[in-house]
Protein backbone atom coordinates (compact mmCIF):
# COMPACT_ATOMS: atom_id res chain seq x y z
CA UNK A 1 0.00 0.00 0.00
CA UNK A 2 3.24 2.60 0.57
CA UNK A 3 3.51 2.59 -3.16
CA UNK A 4 -0.14 4.34 -3.84
CA UNK A 5 -0.76 5.60 -0.50
CA UNK A 6 -0.40 9.10 -1.01
CA UNK A 7 -2.41 8.72 -4.32
CA UNK A 8 -5.31 6.42 -2.47
CA UNK A 9 -5.73 9.19 0.44
CA UNK A 10 -5.52 12.26 -2.01
CA UNK A 11 -8.52 9.96 -3.74
CA UNK A 12 -10.55 9.03 -0.75
CA UNK A 13 -10.54 13.28 0.13
CA UNK A 14 -11.52 14.31 -3.21
CA UNK A 15 -14.23 11.85 -3.39
CA UNK A 16 -15.64 13.29 -0.32
CA UNK A 17 -16.68 16.39 -2.37
CA UNK A 18 -18.93 14.29 -3.66
CA UNK A 19 -21.27 13.18 -1.05
CA UNK A 20 -24.41 15.44 -1.35
CA UNK A 21 -28.18 14.15 -2.02
CA UNK A 22 -27.37 13.40 -6.02
CA UNK A 23 -24.30 11.33 -6.51
CA UNK A 24 -22.76 12.45 -9.97
CA UNK A 25 -20.84 8.53 -10.81
CA UNK A 26 -19.25 9.57 -14.07
CA UNK A 27 -17.85 12.38 -11.70
CA UNK A 28 -16.37 9.56 -9.22
CA UNK A 29 -15.48 7.71 -12.39
CA UNK A 30 -13.47 10.94 -13.25
CA UNK A 31 -11.77 10.79 -10.42
CA UNK A 32 -10.57 7.44 -10.42
CA UNK A 33 -9.16 7.57 -14.10
CA UNK A 34 -7.34 10.82 -13.09
CA UNK A 35 -5.60 8.78 -10.46
CA UNK A 36 -5.23 5.76 -13.06
CA UNK A 37 -3.13 8.18 -15.35
CA UNK A 38 -1.21 9.50 -12.26
CA UNK A 39 -0.28 5.56 -11.70
CA UNK A 40 0.08 4.67 -14.92
CA UNK A 41 3.37 7.15 -14.84
CA UNK A 42 4.40 6.55 -11.90
CA UNK A 43 7.99 5.54 -11.23
CA UNK A 44 8.54 2.04 -12.13
CA UNK A 45 9.11 -0.67 -9.40
CA UNK A 46 10.60 -3.08 -11.50
CA UNK A 47 12.75 -2.11 -14.79
CA UNK A 48 10.55 -3.95 -17.23
CA UNK A 49 7.38 -3.25 -15.00
CA UNK A 50 4.23 -1.77 -18.08
CA UNK A 51 2.11 0.83 -16.80
CA UNK A 52 -1.10 -1.28 -17.37
CA UNK A 53 0.53 -3.51 -14.08
CA UNK A 54 0.82 -0.30 -12.41
CA UNK A 55 -2.77 0.74 -13.11
CA UNK A 56 -3.82 -2.54 -11.92
CA UNK A 57 -2.24 -2.56 -8.92
CA UNK A 58 -3.12 0.51 -8.39
CA UNK A 59 -7.35 -0.19 -8.71
CA UNK A 60 -6.36 -3.43 -6.60
CA UNK A 61 -5.04 -1.41 -3.48
CA UNK A 62 -7.97 1.19 -3.74
CA UNK A 63 -10.50 -1.37 -4.20
CA UNK A 64 -8.70 -3.15 -0.64
CA UNK A 65 -9.14 0.35 0.47
CA UNK A 66 -12.64 1.36 -0.13
CA UNK A 67 -14.02 -2.23 1.41
CA UNK A 68 -11.72 -1.19 4.61
CA UNK A 69 -13.25 2.15 4.81
CA UNK A 70 -16.79 0.64 4.20
CA UNK A 71 -16.70 -1.88 6.64
CA UNK A 72 -15.96 1.34 9.30
CA UNK A 73 -18.78 3.40 7.32
CA UNK A 74 -21.19 1.34 6.04
CA UNK A 75 -22.88 4.75 5.00
CA UNK A 76 -20.86 6.33 2.86
CA UNK A 77 -22.43 6.51 -0.27
CA UNK A 78 -19.43 7.85 -2.48
CA UNK A 79 -17.11 4.99 -1.75
CA UNK A 80 -19.96 2.63 -2.01
CA UNK A 81 -20.28 3.80 -5.68
CA UNK A 82 -16.68 3.95 -5.97
CA UNK A 83 -16.51 0.56 -5.05
CA UNK A 84 -19.52 -0.57 -7.60
CA UNK A 85 -17.34 1.23 -10.24
CA UNK A 86 -14.06 -0.81 -9.58
CA UNK A 87 -16.34 -3.84 -9.55
CA UNK A 88 -18.23 -3.73 -11.99
CA UNK A 89 -15.67 -2.00 -15.10
CA UNK A 90 -19.05 -2.01 -17.47
CA UNK A 91 -20.87 0.75 -15.67
CA UNK A 92 -17.21 2.92 -15.70
CA UNK A 93 -17.54 5.80 -18.50
CA UNK A 94 -16.88 3.49 -22.14
CA UNK A 95 -12.99 6.04 -21.83
CA UNK A 96 -12.28 4.89 -18.85
CA UNK A 97 -13.14 1.32 -19.14
CA UNK A 98 -9.93 -1.15 -18.97
CA UNK A 99 -9.85 -4.03 -21.09
CA UNK A 100 -10.35 -7.22 -19.79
Amino acid sequence: MDRWREVIDDLIQDLQVEDRPEISRSNIDHKIAEREEIAAHAELARLDEKPEERIQEFLAELTDVLRQRLIQVRSNRVWQEALKLLENPGLRVPDHQRPK
